[in-house]
């Protein structure tokens, strides 16, 4: 690429990633385009990491050729074009309803001539989720507690209303399918104000998250937590034999199982809530 198509393709994202719109200025720039475009925008990765869960999905899902792989609610692409890029025999699909945020993944797709993505633009509500292609990983990361705001408000009109709303709604994804990777936060819609459960509390947020997950007929084939090391914070496999217990239906696991698990990764060092998040890869039970 010559040194004039660099400067007018970094000015054109440039100015894309910088309109103002919600979930704005959310993801990090695929590393690939940044060393092409010399193009970065820096998220704090002391508040939430991008490229710290890849490496973790990277170690326990490597996209194979002929797979289909969907991102849903892609933001900017940072998940969608990095796994694309290094990936060129797996076909990916983005799906996201912002249309700055797709437009910004379009450019990307145009100037690096990505061939195995496709874009679903536009946003899809629980009734229309049979309508989407079978994907053998989908990647939902961070999306489902903006039920009742975002999208579906006509089933979610609060907290009471989500758990049977969101056992729902990952049974469906269950039925197209065969493999995801979830991660959901603790406050409806996003607003601190209705806590699902309290952002602190993560024992129970194991638990509560967790009884959603199996309620709808997946099994639990790996978590993870944030661990923050001497000069990073990554992904870190939680013990097996409390996974074991979170898959067991009607049973929750044993209070001192829970805090011990969670113990070695000191979550409550954390800087807000996204870290306290756990990282979950599910397959059909």
């Amino acid at each position: 690429m010559s040194s004039s198509n660099i400067n007018t393709a970094r000015e054109r994202l440039v100015a894309l990633y910088g309109e103002v719109s919600k979930h704005s200025a959310y993801q990090t720039i695929p590393d690939f385009v940044s060393r092409e475009l010399g193009y970065q925008e820096t998220i704090q990765s002391n508040w939430r990491g991008d490229r710290n869960r890849l490496d973790y999905i990277l170690k326990k899902l490597s996209p194979a050729a002929g797979q289909r792989w969907g991102d849903f609610g892609a933001n900017t692409g940072f998940f969608t074009y990095t796994l694309a890029h290094g990936f060129p025999q797996t076909h990916f699909t983005a799906i996201e309803a912002n249309d700055k945020h797709a437009t910004f993944q379009r450019e990307i797709k145009a100037i690096f001539e990505v061939g195995n993505v496709d874009m679903l633009n536009k946003a899809v509500s629980f009734d229309d989720l049979p309508a989407l292609p079978e994907f053998d990983v989908l990647l939902h990361l961070n999306v489902l507690h903006h039920a009742g705001a975002d999208f579906d408000r006509q089933y979610v009109s609060g907290e009471a209303d989500f758990p049977a709303y969101a056992v729902n709604y990952l049974r469906q994804l269950r039925a197209t399918n065969r493999a995801m990777v979830f991660q959901i936060g603790s406050n409806l819609w996003g607003d601190k104000t209705h806590p699902l459960v309290a952002s602190t509390d993560d024992d129970n947020k194991i638990v509560y998250v967790s009884k959603l997950i199996t309620d709808a007929g997946w099994k639990i084939r790996h978590l993870a937590y944030a661990k923050a090391g001497s000069d990073e914070i990554v992904y870190q496999d939680i013990a097996p034999t409390l996974i074991d217990a979170l898959n067991t239906p009607g049973v929750r696991p044993d209070a001192k199982a829970i805090a011990d698990a969670l113990a070695p990764f000191n979550l409550t060092q954390h800087v807000g809530e996204f870290y306290r998040r756990g990282l979950y890869i599910l397959e059909r039970a």
